[in-house]
């Protein structure tokens, strides 16, 4: 998603319209904190991720919050560069998103770069964002050339908000 940063931050290291955003989606859309707060997962899906996916418990199901909060912000966003940079506004970041409390897992993000290049060849640029439980891993992509840089970073995944 992209906001505006609002620089100042919570004792959690949430910026302020970080943690408004989770206020109010919390009023909208409530942690899914026991079994039957929602008809999902229902005894088949459950079935499901526990012999399919091989989920470590059950209670990895209880995360119907996670799903209904992000139909509110879809997967994708799309951001116009202009002149080299990200068209973002004065105060514009664009903010990984991962309502999914329950446990501990490796997200990926995608990012690809359509355009032409100076000569006004179209080429497409991929750059994936692996975030860790203990850093953050991007690879550059060029459809044409091949992998262009792979770069590991230790960090905390509340300190990967911003990209």
């Amino acid at each position: 998603m992209t906001q505006e940063s609002s620089h100042d931050q919570t004792y959690y290291g949430l910026e302020y319209l970080q943690q408004d955003l989770v206020d109010v989606m919390e009023k909208l859309v409530p942690q899914c904190t026991v079994e039957g707060q929602y008809r999902h997962p229902g005894p088949k899906h459950i079935d499901f991720a526990m012999n399919e996916a091989k989920e470590v418990g059950a209670w990895t199901s209880l995360n119907t919050d996670a799903h209904l909060r992000s139909v509110f912000f879809g997967r994708s966003e799309t951001v116009v560069i202009v002149d080299g940079a990200l068209d973002l506004g004065e105060f514009g970041y664009v903010y990984f998103v991962d309502w999914d409390q329950i446990r501990d897992r490796h997200r990926v993000v995608q990012v690809q770069i359509m355009g032409s290049d100076r000569t006004g060849q179209m080429s497409d640029v991929f750059l994936g964002i692996d975030l860790g439980t203990t850093g953050v891993r991007c690879v550059a992509f060029d459809s044409t050339l091949g992998v262009l840089a792979s770069e590991y970073v230790e960090s905390s995944p509340t300190v990967v908000g911003a990209l």
